[in-house]
């Protein structure tokens, strides 16, 4: 078994660049609202173990599409 001080690192060796992608992925979109991203963007700071899969799964294609929908 490895100790919990080790196994904090290598989560959060995993979860921090995934959070930060997210967010940047978030911010790279330009027709969706501030508002909504600032939104997105605090869930993901505050609550990113439950939100990061809820914003993957759902959001992350609602956003695609209306990013497109509003450039054409």
């Amino acid at each position: 078994m490895i100790p919990f001080e080790y196994q904090n690192i290598v989560v959060s060796i995993i979860y921090l660049p995934a959070v930060v992608y997210l967010i940047y992925r978030i911010w790279t979109f330009k027709n969706i609202d501030k508002n909504t991203k600032g939104n997105w963007t605090v869930l993901l700071l505050l609550v990113g173990i439950v939100t990061m899969p809820i914003y993957i799964w759902r959001k992350d294609d609602v956003f695609v599409e209306q990013n497109h929908e509003e450039n054409n």
